[in-house]
């Protein structure tokens, strides 16, 4: 009976969190616009990992994991912007879809390898947060590369 309350409790703050990951982005996207939102995620993402990177309790990673309650927005707002572009270029929305899956995939394949390689690399030289040093440095290259974006009308 008590493990039953606690996986209803568990969905219920599930849902919730869920609710708030896709709610959140679409009003600061709404607020803010496309290019914007896509920096401000980026910056999210950026501050939750070097956070991370030094926590020392696991009150200080759920600490980290409200910094970077806007990262969605990157991912929503890049993903609002591919739309539009493809559509202007004359590319179904279903072969857009595709192709950003196929290249999920590729990323899905690689990632593990890759991380685990980061991670290994930081616990042996005595910095076992070098994992989320890499995803940072990952995500202001990110940063880098779309700072020149642009986007008509956002």
């Amino acid at each position: 009976m008590l493990r039953c309350a606690l996986l209803k409790h568990r969905n219920a703050h599930g849902a919730a969190a869920a609710q708030a990951s896709f709610t959140l982005p679409k009003r600061l996207i709404k607020a803010v616009r496309f290019v914007p939102a896509v920096r401000l995620g980026f910056l999210s993402f950026i501050a939750e990992n070097v956070g991370c990177a030094f926590c020392a309790s696991p009150l200080g990673f759920y600490c980290m994991a409200a910094v970077g309650l806007l990262h969605p927005s990157a991912t929503a707002s890049i993903a609002g912007m591919l739309t539009a572009r493809g559509a202007e270029a004359g590319i179904g929305q279903g072969e857009l879809q595709a192709a950003i899956a196929n290249l999920r995939q590729i990323g899905m394949a690689v990632a593990p390898v890759f991380w685990s390689e980061v991670y290994q690399l930081g616990v042996a030289r005595g910095v076992p947060g070098a994992l989320y040093l890499g995803a940072a440095a990952a995500q202001a290259l990110n940063l880098l590369l779309t700072a020149g974006l642009a986007f008509e009308g956002c």
